[in-house]
């Protein structure tokens, strides 16, 4: 393993113990699910921006598969008909993110398909679990439109960081 390798692995590594411990914020910090949720989301989102610019595309696909695998076995995904929609989701937007286009077309491209990936994979896996109608209609506009926040807060967060890191280097 040669010296960029093993960098790209290190960040890796970094980046996801940041973001499994930012799923357990729930238990530390008694706010809202909502809230708490949207906080959450950000971070997770960030975690993976900042592993598609920093690392290679395979440790981020690993990132977004560890991530909901870990949050399941944490308890905070319901079924486990959601880590492969979670893990599309966030494949999708990290993927997106690894392409690096300009900052605006990062922030509608990426959050706006990881939305509208999971919202397909989120009524999948409701019809599945044979959840009734009415309780996803309800709720799928809810869980698209914290996913898409999310996901912009997360671009623009990793932004920033990314920006002061530039900085720190000079």
């Amino acid at each position: 393993m040669d010296q960029g390798t093993t960098k790209y692995y290190a960040r890796g590594a970094i980046l996801l113990t940041i973001g499994v411990l930012s799923q357990q914020l729930r238990l530390l910090i008694p706010l809202p699910p909502v809230i708490m949720t949207l906080v959450i989301g950000t971070l997770v989102n960030t975690v993976l921006m900042l592993g598609a610019r920093y690392t290679s595309r395979t440790i981020c696909l690993m990132m977004a598969f560890v991530m909901p695998l870990i949050a399941f076995l944490q308890g905070h995904l319901a079924t486990a008909f959601m880590i492969p929609v979670v893990f599309c989701g966030n494949a999708l937007y990290a993927l997106l993110g690894c392409r690096q286009p300009q900052p605006l077309t990062l922030l509608l491209t990426a959050p706006i398909a990881k939305a509208a990936a999971m919202a397909a994979g989120y009524v999948l896996a409701m019809h599945l679990v044979h959840m009734p109608g009415y309780f996803i209609q309800r709720t799928l506009p809810l869980f698209a439109g914290i996913q898409a926040a999310t996901g912009m807060t997360g671009v623009m967060l990793a932004s920033f960081i990314a920006r002061r890191q530039q900085e720190l280097e000079r």
